[in-house]
């Protein structure tokens, strides 16, 4: 059942956007990123979530630290269904003057 208001091309979406909203702080490379530029940027985090002084603050700050392959389930709780997309876009154009960057 899609909740009241909300357009019926969106209710595909509606997952996501709930999830996105929960997400406190994220580090996502853009789709299509070369492997060259994503072996360091990977590298580099794997570091930082095996550091126990990072880890230690994360925790007391109520904050979880995620890596590959830990963050597959939660990203795809982010990702609305590829038929969803479309309206999602055109929603967000519509009305927070959205548009894609090139």
């Amino acid at each position: 059942r899609r909740p009241v208001g909300l357009p019926a091309g969106l209710a595909g979406s509606l997952s996501a956007i709930l999830a996105a909203s929960q997400l406190e702080m994220g580090l996502m490379l853009p789709h299509l990123t070369p492997a060259s530029m994503v072996a360091p940027w990977r590298s580099a985090a794997s570091q930082a979530a095996a550091s126990p002084t990072l880890v230690a603050d994360s925790f007391t700050a109520g904050f979880r630290l995620l890596q590959s392959p830990d963050v597959s389930v939660p990203m795809a709780a982010l990702t609305p269904a590829p038929a969803a997309l479309p309206d999602l876009r055109r929603w967000m154009a519509e009305r927070l003057n959205w548009r894609p960057q090139s």
